[in-house]
């Protein structure tokens, strides 16, 4: 799983999310977007459907998704800052032993 596939997974999925809570298109979302916080582009409901999205995708990717890891529960370097901080997190996680797309295969 490399870098891009990540980041447009991310920027496909909170397009979606907020699409459909109705919220105003943001004009561009990049790596820089911040998710969550005061400028976030997420609510905590919708960052909470990212979270379950992203569990599932880690999962068909062969990435063991870990919720409560320290840098996930972190407030200072929370991983829901920014999609790239998103994608550092992701790109951390120790991978499984086969992705679950292959399996079914």
């Amino acid at each position: 799983m490399d870098r891009n596939n990540i980041v447009r997974f991310l920027i496909s999925t909170v397009t979606d999310i907020r699409a459909q809570a109705n919220a105003p298109e943001l004009i561009d979302i990049s790596e820089d977007t911040a998710l969550f916080g005061r400028d976030g582009a997420l609510g905590s409901l919708m960052l909470v459907e990212l979270m379950l999205a992203l569990e599932d995708f880690c999962t068909e990717n062969g990435i063991k998704f870990v919720w409560a890891s320290d840098s996930a529960m972190s407030q200072r370097r929370s991983v829901y800052r920014s999609v790239a901080s998103l994608t550092d997190f992701v790109l951390s996680l120790p991978r499984t032993e086969t992705p679950d797309h292959v399996k079914e295969n």
